[in-house]
Parts: structure tokens; C-alpha cells; sequence
């Protein structure tokens, strides 16, 4: 057993602003994972249930452990109950194990009931979630990435590189290139990688509902003109997937 305390700063520096310092601490002890899923789970609490009001429309309340369960197999599980990844029956589903459903692994999205992925999806289309913080820079995975708080001379966000190569998953960052040259000598060029949320934040804290779909995004400018987009999310913890 350990404890492993971390700090990271992550310092945003550029010609525009002067920095943001990003400090987060998280707290790790080896071989804790699956009381670290009963707990998130408890803390959702979405598949527990009294009756079939309690469920979803095409569930039944199954009273002998009061969880909810499907009634009827389709074609695709997305929300279905599951244990493991091979009960996930659709082309990119995973199991998300804190609320034992089936969900769609990163870099897809549900679309009519199918996890589609990203690079089959037009960028024009809205159908890609666009991951944005507070302060207005945002990056659409296999797109683009963008900036709202400065403008290009036209007006328009000034755009921080198209996507050119890459899946955002360790050792394979998502880069973004070609961007704009306002204010820079080169072309302006971006990179996404995907971190697990529970290396980041507290995952345990009663405040937290740690969903499939919960992420949070820092961004660092290291070399001038090129910026990192750091999305933490759960489906990138390798105990909270299966």
C-alpha cells in the first residue's frame, strides 16, 4: 500500500494573457479500485429502484436486488444494465461499472441509439460534443479548436489548428494543426489528450456524481503558439471501464 500526493501547475503563458496556474491534488492508494467504483456507484445511486416508476420506459424493477433491468434486448444496449463489456452488445459501447450501464467509449457518440465515431461524423454537423471551459477555449475532438476570448482581425473565434492526426488516448495525442497565424509567426497548433478523472479530482466526495459523461478541460500554452487541452473524464480510468 501507498499514498501517492501530486501536484501539478500547469502555467498558460502567451502574448495575450499573462497565466493561470492550474494546482490539483489527488490522493491514491494501490488496490483500492473496486471500493472505489462501490463507492462512486453509491454516491449516483441511479440503479436502484421500489417499483417500475422507478426505471426507465423499457426496464422493470427487479425486486430481489431492487435494481433496475432491461425488459426487452434490442439491437443496441446503450443504457442497458451490465456487468461487463461483452453484455454491451454495440460496435463501441463499454461498461461504465459505477452505474453498471452501457455506455459509449470515447471518441464515439449516441446517435439514434448507435455509438458512432467521431472521424465517420462531418465536423459541420453538430453531432461531435464540443468540450469548452469557462474563459471560452474550446476543442472539438477530430475537428478543431478554437477560442472565443480573441478574435481574428474578421471577428470570428481565432482558430487554434484542424484536426490532422491522433486519438487523445496516452502515447497517441490528438493533434490539431494549421491554425491561425494572427499574432504568431507560425501557424497556430493544439493537442488533446485524454487524462482519468480520479488522477485529478476526488472522485469520492459526496458532492460528486462522477457520470459517464462528466469531464473537465485545462488548457496550457508551454510554447508560444502552441496550446494542450487536458480533458479529464472517468471513461478514461481504466477501473471505472470494463
Amino acid at each position: 500500500m501507498f499514498r501517492l500526493l501530486v501536484t501539478i501547475y500547469l502555467v498558460m503563458v502567451s502574448e495575450f494573457c499573462c497565466f493561470d496556474i492550474f494546482d490539483v491534488h489527488w490522493t491514491w492508494r494501490e488496490g483500492n479500485a473496486p471500493k472505489i467504483v462501490e463507492e462512486i456507484a453509491s454516491i449516483i445511486d441511479v440503479d436502484k429502484c421500489e417499483s417500475a416508476a422507478d426505471c426507465d420506459f423499457n426496464q422493470i424493477c427487479y425486486l430481489p436486488t431492487n435494481e433496475c433491468v432491461d425488459q426487452i434486448r434490442v439491437n443496441t444496449t446503450i443504457g442497458s444494465a451490465c456487468k461487463t463489456r461483452l453484455e454491451c452488445l454495440g460496435e463501441h459501447e463499454i461498461c461504465y461499472l459505477p452505474t453498471k450501464e452501457c455506455v459509449c467509449a470515447l471518441n464515439t457518440v449516441d446517435i439514434n441509439g448507435t455509438c458512432e465515431h467521431y472521424s465517420n461524423i462531418f465536423c459541420d454537423s453538430g453531432l461531435i460534443p464540443e468540450i469548452t471551459d469557462s474563459a471560452g477555449w474550446s476543442i472539438t475532438p477530430y475537428c478543431e479548436a478554437t477560442t472565443s476570448t480573441f478574435k481574428e482581425p474578421t471577428g470570428l473565434d481565432l482558430n487554434l489548428g484542424y484536426y490532422s492526426n491522433g486519438t487523445g488516448f496516452k502515447l497517441d495525442p490528438m493533434e490539431f494543426k494549421n491554425g491561425s497565424l494572427t499574432s504568431c509567426r507560425e501557424e497556430r497548433k493544439s493537442m488533446l489528450e485524454y487524462l482519468c478523472y480520479c488522477d485529478e479530482y476526488d472522485c469520492l466526495s459526496p458532492k460528486t456524481k462522477l457520470y459517464h459523461n462528466t469531464t473537465k478541460l485545462f488548457i496550457g500554452e508551454f510554447d508560444k503558439c502552441i496550446y494542450s487541452f487536458f480533458v479529464s473524464t472517468p471513461l478514461a480510468c481504466p477501473d471505472l471501464v470494463n
